[in-house]
């Protein structure tokens, strides 16, 4: 019994670092969304907007993390949608004529679900952390924005989501753009798929008649 224990612990040793020696890539769902927005929408007079961002955990709470890391992403696909003449992270008192934006990015697989798709990888070693897996972290984003004036709020929800590349020889998954290897940031995957999503969904309020 001893002798077996020690083998599974020898095991998942292995396992474990077979996961950190072979590095994790990681790609950004290019199905829904493409980096650059297709049909990208141009506005004549664009008013200055007040963002404000905010990332809610798998757990569903304001992870004040997250958002920090995250908020320089946002705001550069905010101000590089060209929909607004300023972007600031903060009210404007000088600015009367600023809308706000404000942006919410959803996690939609917690914790214990990722740990789950761990737990289904141990069980085929040979195959997963050899030949590879994707565990995909897929994310609800929603924009309100609220013009200045009397101009109704406009709202738009996009989904997104990123893979996270494990094993040593590894296939990168379908419809997906490569941002990262051994070596990079590891929240760079997060950080693409939010500039990607945030960006494609200004595009689509944009189109609204409301806006501005």
């Amino acid at each position: 019994m001893k002798k077996c224990m020690n083998m599974l612990t020898l095991g998942v040793a292995v396992t474990l670092s077979m996961i950190f020696l072979s590095g994790c890539a990681t790609y950004v769902d290019t199905r829904q969304h493409s980096r650059v927005p297709k049909n990208k929408v141009t506005i004549e007079n664009p008013q200055p907007v007040y963002v404000k961002f905010h990332y809610i955990s798998g757990l569903g709470i304001n992870d004040s993390v997250m958002t920090e890391l995250l908020k320089t992403s946002v705001l550069n696909a905010v101000y590089e949608s060209g929909l607004f003449s300023q972007v600031n992270s903060f009210p404007t008192p000088n600015e009367g004529n600023a809308g706000t934006l404000t942006i919410i990015m959803d996690e939609k697989l917690s914790g214990p679900e990722f740990l789950v798709k761990i737990g289904q990888a141990f069980v085929t070693v040979g195959t997963v952390f050899i030949v590879g897996s994707h565990p995909y972290f897929r994310y609800e984003c929603t924009i309100d924005y609220l013009p200045s004036g009397d101009t109704p709020q406009i709202t738009r929800t996009l989904e997104g989501g990123w893979y996270r590349g494990l094993g040593l020889i590894r296939f990168p998954p379908r419809n997906a753009r490569k941002t990262g290897g051994l070596g990079d940031n590891e929240f760079i995957g997060i950080q693409e798929m939010a500039y990607q999503v945030v960006i494609n969904g200004l595009n689509e309020l944009a189109q609204d008649k409301n806006f501005h």
